[in-house]
């Protein structure tokens, strides 16, 4: 990767305002998962987003109020609710429409009634066609509809251009229907090609390295980060830091690339002072600040 292709850090203009700063959506978490819509809450609020609303059950209310207290949140059901529901989509269309960008999966669980949530979820999101990031559980359950399976399946439908799919090897050997991760990660390349032809979308395959492909364009290879990512979570806080690039006008393609960039390298000063082995996921949300200093400078270390 030549550093002088990487996408400009978007300015923060002298007179703005949360309001101008963009509107981010995370619809995350279940029972036993508050710790991956915090980390995507605070990566999102983090990378610049102006507003950050997450739409979590209601289980999850005290855990996102204490980790991330600059969160919104547009809590479902009481305390008691474990999971997101079909009959929730309804009351989160005012949310969703105001957002700029949208990102659904970290955490969600794949409850049949969250299958049936996120059903009713995408129909809305394809036909909207807002900036939208796709993660975690949220590609799992794209795959149980069987999005992606063959192409132009499901209907001949086709995700918007605008949407991001972030799968690991394991995740898009399930949409591809290919027998297991290690499968994709003999020809990373094809894979991601595949992925982009059978959807749509701009696709970050995470991995070493992590490359970005999209309809039309020269895959991407990152040449940021190290193997203190393979930790629980960092997924998590690369579905954040595209949620709120998204969120402040990026494309899909620009937005991709510079959060797989700045998410590497977060995770390179964390094992510049951590150390590889000691790593946590909460620690790249930390660096972030260092990461984006750079690349606001446009200066990195030789």
């Amino acid at each position: 990767m030549n550093l002088s292709e990487l996408p400009r850090w978007p300015p923060r203009p002298p007179d703005a305002h949360k309001g101008s700063m963009g509107r981010a959506l995370l619809i995350a978490g279940s029972r036993g998962m508050a710790g991956a819509a915090s980390l995507s809450a605070e990566a999102a609020l983090r990378t610049g987003a102006g507003y950050l609303v997450a739409a979590v059950p209601g289980n999850l209310a005290l855990a996102l109020s204490i980790r991330v207290p600059a969160a919104v949140l547009a809590l479902q059901g009481d305390d008691r609710r474990e999971s997101l529901e079909a009959g929730d989509w309804p009351a989160l269309q005012a949310e969703f429409h105001r957002a700029d960008a949208v990102a659904i999966g970290p955490g969600l669980g794949l409850r049949p009634a969250t299958q049936a949530f996120f059903a009713a979820a995408l129909a809305d999101m394809m036909a909207a066609a807002k900036p939208l990031v796709i993660d975690a559980d949220g590609l799992n359950l794209l795959a149980m509809l069987g999005f992606g399976k063959q192409p132009n399946s499901v209907s001949d439908a086709r995700l918007p251009t605008n949407t991001v799919l972030s799968p690991h090897p394991g995740e898009a050997a399930r949409i591809l229907a290919w027998p297991h991760g290690e499968a994709v990660q003999q020809d990373r390349d094809r894979a991601a090609k595949e992925l982009v032809n059978r959807t749509g979308a701009c696709i970050v395959l995470k991995g070493a390295p992590t490359l970005v492909a999209a309809p039309n364009r020269k895959t991407w290879i990152n040449s940021s980060g190290n193997p203190g990512l393979a930790t629980a979570g960092s997924g998590d806080v690369l579905t954040g830091i595209l949620a709120g690039l998204l969120a402040r006008g990026l494309s899909s393609w620009d937005a991709a690339r510079l959060a797989v960039f700045v998410h590497g390298r977060s995770a390179d000063l964390a094992a510049a002072e951590l150390g590889e082995e000691a790593m946590l996921a909460s620690d790249l949300a930390r660096f972030l600040a260092p990461a984006i200093a750079e690349c606001c400078s446009n200066s990195f270390p030789a």
